[in-house]
C-alpha cells in the first residue's frame, strides 16, 4: 500500500485497473486491487451442504439450547451457536445426517439423572424414567429434569420437565408424528446452582 504525496493521481478515490484509491484520516492511500476468482472447489461444495445440513436440523433444536447450552456458550457465542458447534461433526458428510446417539443437547459437569429409559407405553404418550440417589448431598429432589424429543421426519420437536423427585416424566407428542419414530434425550439441571448436567441419549422411540 503506498501514500499520495503529491502529483499524478491528486486526491484519486476509486477502483481504477489494478489499483484503488482511498482516503484515510485525511491522507490518500493506493494499493493493488483484490481479485475474487469465484472458485467453487469440492472442498468448498461440500463443506455449504454439510453447513445447510447442520442449520437445517439443529434449527429445531433452538428452545432446548437455551437451557442446555446456556452456560456453556463461550463470551460473545449464542447457545444455539455454541450447540452447533459441539455437534458439527456428528453430521456424516455423505449422509448429511447426524449420529444422533452422539449428539448432545446439554452440555455441563453437574450429575445426571440414573438408569433413565424411555418407552411407548400407552398410546399417544411417551413416559421417560429414571433412579434418584437420594442418599446423594450433591443433587436435590427439587431438581428440574428435561426430555427432549425430536421427529426427524418431520423436522419438529418438543420439550417437557419435571422435577427429579417425579422419577417420572410422561409427555404426549404432537399429531404428526404418529406411526413415526423420535429421538430422545434427557439431562438435570440444579435447583440450587442453575449448573447443568451432559445431557443422554435415550435412543429411539415409537410413536405409536
Amino acid at each position: 500500500m503506498a501514500k499520495i504525496l503529491n502529483g499524478h493521481f491528486g486526491s484519486y478515490q476509486g477502483k481504477l485497473g489494478a489499483v484503488t484509491g482511498f482516503k484515510r484520516r485525511g491522507i490518500f492511500y493506493i494499493r493493488q486491487s483484490i481479485t475474487h476468482n469465484g472458485s467453487n472447489t469440492k472442498a468448498q461444495a461440500i463443506q455449504r451442504k454439510l453447513f445447510s445440513a447442520v442449520s437445517h436440523v439443529f434449527s429445531k433444536f433452538a428452545n432446548v439450547a437455551a437451557i442446555g447450552f446456556g452456560k456453556a456458550a463461550a463470551p460473545g457465542q449464542t447457545a444455539m451457536n455454541a450447540l452447533v458447534a459441539a455437534n458439527y461433526a456428528t453430521v456424516d458428510p455423505d449422509s448429511l445426517e447426524p449420529n444422533f446417539d452422539k449428539v448432545f443437547v446439554a452440555r455441563g459437569s453437574y450429575k445426571n439423572v440414573e438408569q433413565a429409559t424411555i418407552a411407548n407405553e400407552d398410546p399417544g404418550r411417551i413416559t421417560a424414567a429414571w433412579k434418584i440417589d437420594e442418599g446423594d448431598p450433591m443433587i436435590s429432589g427439587e431438581d428440574m429434569v428435561y426430555l427432549f424429543l425430536y421427529e426427524p421426519t418431520t423436522n419438529t420437536s418438543t420439550l417437557q420437565s419435571v422435577k427429579r423427585q417425579a422419577e417420572e416424566l410422561v409427555c404426549g407428542y404432537p399429531a404428526p408424528w404418529a406411526g413415526k419414530t423420535a429421538r430422545a434425550w434427557i439431562f438435570t439441571v440444579s435447583r440450587l446452582s442453575g449448573k447443568v448436567s451432559d445431557s443422554m441419549a435415550l435412543g429411539r422411540v415409537s410413536c405409536e
